[in-house]
């Protein structure tokens, strides 16, 4: 089980490390990528934690099916 982890943490290094030779490639400053794309997810987060709180369902009793329904309707008001 360690090797298996520790080759898929390895992947995913190398993974990041692509992507941050293709932001660079593309004069793209990485950290501001990062940080707008954190703050659209949080931002996504709250609408769901505020469609949960206004029907009344615990978030922690949703299935992957409604929370994916409501990150797609968050994805509707960005726009």
């Amino acid at each position: 089980m360690y090797i298996i982890l520790e080759r898929i943490r390895e992947e995913v290094g190398d993974l990041i490390f692509a992507c941050v030779n293709i932001a660079r490639f593309l004069d793209v400053d990485g950290e501001e990528a990062l940080n707008k794309t954190t703050n659209k997810f949080i931002k996504r987060i709250e609408f769901i934690e505020g469609e949960s709180k206004n029907k009344e369902i615990n978030m922690k009793d949703m299935t992957l099916q409604e929370m994916n329904y409501f990150w797609e309707e968050s994805k509707k008001l960005e726009k």
